[in-house]
């Protein structure tokens, strides 16, 4: 009795392993023959970037990053091209990161992932400069590359394209630079997640980019933003005020306090000797 259930058990356990290696074979060779399919079909419409790539070299590249990071490699790769695929190659193990940006957002992911500057700025500065760069291009990647997560976050946060643009072009043309307390004044941009904040507070910065430029007048719309975003405050007011004050102290302090005192006295000792003098001669002439 015994025997019979250990044959039936042996039976069963032999049956149970033919029946894995032949499901592991059938998987193996359904990923081989889509790994192949991939390949086929990325160098019919990537054959100008696939120069020097046959079926065989591109399956095996292939094949390496699906068995590292499995299909969502291959889906990356059928839409990215060559360009992908060596992303995939060089990044190591950051490719991760780059196979859930793009499964997150799609195709419309694909020209960062396949652009190495932008992949750079990606894995180094998180989500919010994948999103700057998806909702703004390229444009705001010098930006994002000197000022990191600040610039980041605050381009992530504008919807309007044109308030990004403004942004940048205020790096490019040195106007930030002018400004001064950049990182502060992304900040502030970045401050609050409410839609529209961050693009009528860039707003308010490119049309008051002048009074910023004065210190009296960032420190204070660095302090208390929003009543000057919201008009309940005149930052143009406090930079003349901040001007007229300094340009005084200025005149104040480049005058020669000793050179008119002794003017001065100069001036007061020969009023009172003309007056002595002028007071004798008319003694003179009465007597």
């Amino acid at each position: 009795m015994k025997r019979a259930r250990f044959r039936s058990l042996g039976a069963v356990t032999l049956l149970a392993t033919v029946w894995l290696v032949l499901t592991n074979d059938a998987e193996a060779d359904l990923r081989s023959r889509a790994i192949r399919e991939v390949a086929e079909y990325v160098l019919r419409k990537f054959s100008k970037e696939a120069v020097g790539e046959t079926v065989e070299t591109l399956a095996r590249r292939l094949e390496r990053q699906v068995a590292k990071h499995g299909d969502d490699a291959l889906r990356l790769v059928q839409a990215g091209g060559p360009k992908a695929l060596h992303t995939l190659e060089e990044v190591g193990e950051h490719a991760p990161k780059l196979l859930k940006f793009h499964a997150r957002h799609g195709d419309e992911a694909i020209w960062v992932i396949t652009r190495p500057r932008s992949t750079a700025i990606f894995l180094k500065y998180g989500d919010d400069a994948g999103a700057a760069l998806l909702r703004h291009g390229e444009i705001v990647e010098p930006i994002i590359e000197q000022h990191g997560r600040p610039a980041a976050t605050a381009l992530a946060r504008m919807a309007d394209s044109q308030q990004a643009r403004r942004l940048a072009m205020m790096h490019q043309d040195g106007s930030l630079a002018k400004i001064g307390r950049t990182e502060e004044l992304l900040e502030v941009i970045a401050r609050k997640t409410e839609p529209g904040w961050a693009d009528r507070t860039m707003d308010f910065i490119w049309r008051h980019k002048g009074a910023l430029a004065v210190t009296a007048a960032l420190t204070a719309f660095l302090a208390d933003p929003e009543p000057f975003i919201n008009g309940l405050r005149d930052l143009t007011e406090v930079a003349a005020e901040n001007t007229v004050g300094k340009v005084s102290g200025e005149i104040a302090r480049s005058i020669n306090w000793t050179l008119i005192i002794g003017i001065t006295i100069v001036v007061i000792g020969t009023l009172f000797l003309a007056r002595r003098i002028g007071s004798h001669y008319l003694k003179k002439q009465r007597n």
